[in-house]
């Protein structure tokens, strides 16, 4: 009985370590790019991540949401009904993600509070991951609702144009993902 207990309580800690550890290496792009919440591959340069570090992360994410959506009004031709219609989407947007991803990492904390009780409820612990779980569902739908009311927003070829941008994403999270190909 013992053992089983002890079994569990390292395959609990073991999930909740990859759950801890695994945006980090999602996180790992290359240096020089980043991939904006709605799917758009943006480049930065260096100049960036010093205003990072001079001005806190809000303010970097910040100017990342205006240069993402300078790049739209640019490629799409948007016009400034569309452009003051997509910010909004765009702050609506962001304030999700900041809410959701804020709930998840609060009860990240509360697994770790429980698996350190002497006597670690299973229970709890399994909820909790079911919880954080369908938080991570909805931050993952977040994305996908901007993307669909930005869409909304676009006439018929500005949304081919906007479909083919989520493609040059996609191929390119591939090769980042899978490494350089060989060939």
């Amino acid at each position: 009985m013992n053992r089983n207990r002890i079994a569990w309580k390292i395959v609990v800690l073991a999930f909740v370590l990859t759950l801890a550890l695994a945006p980090r290496g999602m996180a790992q792009q290359e240096p020089s790019q980043r991939q904006h919440p709605d799917g758009i591959l943006i480049a930065e340069d260096k100049h960036d991540e010093d205003e990072e570090h001079e001005h806190g992360r809000m303010g970097h994410e910040g100017r990342m949401r205006q240069h993402h959506l300078e790049r739209l009004t640019q490629q799409l031709k948007l016009s400034d009904e569309q452009r003051a219609q997509v910010r909004t989407v765009m702050h609506n947007h962001a304030k999700d993600v900041i809410r959701l991803k804020a709930e998840i990492a609060t009860m990240k904390l509360d697994v770790s509070a429980l698996l350190e009780a002497d006597a670690v409820d299973l229970a709890k612990v399994k909820q909790l991951f079911q919880t954080i779980a369908t938080k991570e569902v909805d931050l993952h739908m977040a994305h996908v609702t901007a993307r669909q009311d930005i869409r909304k927003l676009l006439t018929p070829e500005q949304q081919k144009q906007f479909k083919t941008m989520q493609g040059h994403r996609m191929r390119e999270g591939g090769k980042r993902a899978h490494g350089p190909r060989a060939e």
